[in-house]
């Protein structure tokens, strides 16, 4: 999975192990990791080419060349941790970044193309929770849905796992959380049409990014048969899947259902 962690403050030179200006390594989770670090090596050449100032992601987002996965903490300004002149408000601070920011992210090409944007919050005030998380996606529902799904830090764990399969082992706690795929718009399926004279294509959209489908036929509604899979990396990125399933003879009937597996 290609991966950055996009930092405000930093200068991309070496591995931010310490705090510089208002870069606080707390907030930046890759530098403890012996992997990325070289085990706290500031000069190590991995880290310094996947945690990057945050600068670089306006370039990055109009090359069409930002990983699949971004990390991205502003800083100790800008993130609602510290009032700081001329507002000193540190939710005002923490708004206005994000009305600056986000706009940006969305109007790029990796956004468009079935991108999700998490906003996340660390801790609550005074306590552990509750604790706000903001999505933003076209395939996210919308329209003031609500569930009563109990979700935490682990979830986001979780999906991100589950969206990147690299799920064979979920990290601690993300074995036992709440994936966050409820919150997403279900699978839809577009009528289906007739191609040649001699086939069926059938084409469903909306397919939660990461997963495996199976599309499987039935002459009763009883008896299913799997006829395609998009065996993953296939179609992950377009989020469709489409085949072209033989006409029945007639006067048979056919259904069709998508299965997705956990």
């Amino acid at each position: 999975v290609t991966w950055k962690s996009y930092q405000e403050d930093i200068s991309g030179t070496y591995v931010p192990l310490g705090s510089t200006n208002r870069y606080a390594p707390k907030h930046n989770p890759m530098v403890f990791f012996d992997d990325v670090t070289g085990t706290n090596n500031p000069a190590f050449p991995y880290g310094i080419a996947h945690i990057r100032p945050y600068s670089e992601l306006a370039t990055d987002l109009a090359n069409n060349t930002v990983p699949r996965y971004c990390f991205i903490t502003p800083n100790l300004c800008n993130d609602g941790h510290d009032p700081c002149p001329p507002q000193n408000d540190r939710i005002r601070q923490g708004d206005d970044w994000l009305a600056a920011e986000i706009p940006k992210i969305m109007n790029s090409a990796a956004y468009r193309n079935y991108g999700a944007i998490f906003i996340v919050w660390d801790e609550g005030l005074g306590s552990d929770g509750p604790i706000g998380m903001i999505v933003i996606s076209r395939l996210a529902r919308g329209g003031g849905y609500f569930n009563n799904v109990r979700y935490t830090h682990s979830s986001f764990l979780r999906t991100m796992q589950d969206i990147f399969g690299v799920n064979q082992n979920y990290i601690r706690d993300a074995a036992n959380a709440s994936d966050l795929f409820d919150v997403f718009s279900g699978i839809t399926f577009t009528p289906p049409t007739i191609v040649n004279g001699n086939s069926i294509r059938i084409t469903a959209t909306s397919l939660f990014p990461g997963k495996t489908h199976w599309l499987q036929s039935s002459a009763n509604l009883l008896t299913w048969t799997t006829i395609s899979t998009n065996i993953l990396p296939l179609d992950a990125t377009a989020n469709t899947f489409q085949i072209n399933d033989a006409l029945p003879p007639a006067p048979a009937t056919r259904f069709y259902r998508l299965l997705q597996l956990p």
